[in-house]
């Protein structure tokens, strides 16, 4: 049996085929992720395009599925703590936030970072690019986009055929 890994990181994305039977990986391919979100970039920013990632992975997995037959399955894992707003349809309707993201360690009452606000607020320690902080940071600063149904993962189309 045959399964392909995907993992989408922040720079970079990795798909390979494996094997079940010979324990061992069959082929693989990584691409630099080119993806970063540079309009009206601030520094403490770090964000990237939904879209492009999602070419990406649908080229890669494109490619797999050509490279080796009888694939019975697709793991994924991905970068961590990022948030990227979605519409009804699961489409993205915001940039993807990475975990690099450094919005929540501005200051913001008293000097106080979002993070230290978020903390005192709950009692619970959240650090900076955690999609949590990020989506308060955003809140408190009305980015956040009109008409989300919720933060999720990035929607992935996959190949048809």
């Amino acid at each position: 049996m045959k399964f392909i890994g995907l993992d989408i990181g922040t720079t970079s994305i990795t798909g390979l085929v494996y094997s079940l039977e010979h324990k061992m990986v069959l082929c693989s391919i990584t691409e630099e992720c080119d993806t970063a979100v540079t309009v009206d970039h601030q520094e403490w920013e770090r964000l990237q395009d939904p879209e492009v990632i999602c070419e990406s992975i649908v080229r890669m997995l494109e490619e797999l599925l050509k490279t080796e037959e009888d694939v019975m399955g697709i793991g994924l894992t991905g970068q961590m703590h990022g948030i990227v707003y979605t519409d009804g349809n699961g489409q993205h309707v915001s940039p993807l936030y990475t975990w690099q993201d450094g919005r929540a360690a501005l200051p913001c009452d008293g000097g106080i970072t979002y993070a230290e606000k978020l903390r005192i607020l709950t009692g619970y320690s959240i650090p900076p690019g955690y999609g949590l902080a990020t989506h308060y940071y955003n809140l408190q600063q009305d980015l956040v986009p009109a008409g989300p149904s919720a933060s999720a993962p990035l929607p992935i189309m996959l190949p048809s055929g």
